[in-house]
């Protein structure tokens, strides 16, 4: 699961800060690149927080000569989401003390645990 919540999208102010930042990062490249990138991150609902770490990402991790757009869109961290019966097993197999480790998460009416350790470590 995603640990970036489907909600609110980036801000404008968000975004024309992050694309400066790959605009100065990347001096190279054309304005059509940009023009391309906002589109698609508008239309893959990047919060805030996912589009400042994807181009935080990006710049610090890039090697090649030409930025793609999909360096910065398939940019996403993840964890691992329990059922009950899942965290039961955890529990059962000394992996984890107990529900005090976990946190409740809701999708779509359903609730799942996840790990805090897995939180922390984000």
């Amino acid at each position: 699961m995603s640990i970036y919540h489907k909600g609110a999208k980036a801000t404008q102010e968000q975004i024309i800060r992050n694309i400066a930042k790959l605009e100065m990062a990347f001096p190279k490249m054309q304005r059509d690149f940009f023009k391309i990138l906002l589109e698609r991150i508008d239309a893959n609902n990047f919060s805030n927080k996912r589009l400042e770490n994807a181009v935080n990402y990006v710049i610090d991790r890039f090697q090649y000569k030409e930025l793609n757009v999909a360096d910065i869109i398939s940019w996403d961290k993840k964890i691992n989401i329990y059922t009950h019966a899942q965290i039961c097993n955890l529990i059962q197999k000394s992996m984890i003390k107990g529900f005090e480790d976990t946190e409740i998460r809701e999708i779509n009416g359903t609730k799942y645990w996840v790990l805090k350790r897995d939180l922390d470590n984000l």
